[in-house]
């Protein structure tokens, strides 16, 4: 089996989860190379979720998250899961593998005087549609939520849409989990991405990690402090 040398990935998301897909990349990209020099390098470009799907490019990968859904106020839950089944169905028969991301579970001021969250609840859902998403088309779910569940909002000064640096190292990590535990298995010799597997670590390397890029982000203000 023939592996390739430059692996491409189109991410189709929400603009705010754009640098999380970035860290994603960039970890996954370090982890490979400290696994093996001759390691393949990756190309990272954006579409818009809402267009067509451009079939003159097709990657290898397709990244794509079900947070655009949140924004969606029509249809019931039948209605979203119909509609994301065609949609990545449509992405699958272009033959690339297909990474979905689910959504963090933590919400800021919206319990409504009940006592009641609607938006937390259309997360939780949306979440286990990810689950059934997979089980039916094959696809592959990145975790961010346990990922940064682990952590905790406090911690991450984030909630669901990632709006923190810190927040979108913790969510890029469970992205890059998943390109090399499943991801890029079409592409990537699997001695290299076991490799690469153990050089990202586990959850609970992900503590250490984000506080190396927190120091890495506030060394430059402190130099010019």
């Amino acid at each position: 089996m023939s592996f390739s040398s430059t692996i491409s990935i189109t991410a189709r998301v929400d603009r705010e989860e754009a640098p999380a897909i970035t860290v994603a990349v960039e970890m996954a990209a370090q982890a490979m190379k400290m696994a093996a020099e001759a390691c393949p390098s990756i190309t990272l470009r954006f579409e818009d979720p809402a267009s067509p799907t451009d079939r003159a490019n097709v990657p290898h990968v397709y990244l794509t998250t079900l947070l655009p859904a949140l924004d969606v106020t029509a249809g019931s839950l039948d209605d979203v899961e119909r509609h994301w089944t065609r949609y990545l169905a449509d992405l699958g028969e272009t033959g690339a593998t297909i990474l979905l991301c689910n959504i963090f579970r933590h919400v800021r001021d919206r319990v409504l005087a009940d006592g009641s969250a609607p938006l937390l609840g259309k997360i939780r859902e949306l979440n286990l549609l990810a689950v059934t998403l997979s089980h039916r088309l094959g696809i592959h779910v990145a975790d961010v939520d346990r990922e940064m569940a682990n952590i905790g909002a406090r911690r991450l000064i984030s909630d669901y849409r990632q709006r923190s640096a810190i927040g979108s190292d913790a969510a890029g990590y469970a992205i890059a989990q998943c390109l090399l535990r499943g991801g890029f298995d079409a592409v990537v010799d699997p001695a290299i991405l076991e490799a690469a597997q153990q050089h990202l670590g586990n959850f609970t390397s992900l503590p250490v990690l984000l506080d190396e890029r927190d120091r890495q982000r506030r060394a430059p203000a402190a130099a010019h402090g």
